[in-house]
């Protein structure tokens, strides 16, 4: 089974996490940086990316890879 990942906003900055496990995948300053990261933490498999509302300002393009389904809650 292939757990999601979760991305959201804090006071430090952006972080994506496992969906059931709440194993960190990335702390970044860069809204598109964490994104990427939670993209790229799904592997070769695919899965689910779920962005919590929130603003997630994108400085540079995410890049989705097969199998990634990207998702927001807002």
């Amino acid at each position: 089974m292939t757990q999601g990942i979760i991305v959201y906003q804090d006071r430090a900055g952006y972080r994506a996490i496992t969906r059931i496990t709440h194993d960190p995948v990335a702390t970044a300053v860069s809204a598109a940086e964490a994104i990427q990261a939670a993209v790229d933490a799904t592997g070769g498999k695919g899965g689910q990316v779920s962005i919590e509302q929130g603003r997630y300002p994108l400085a540079q393009p995410i890049r989705l890879r097969n199998r990634v389904r990207l998702s927001g809650a807002g």
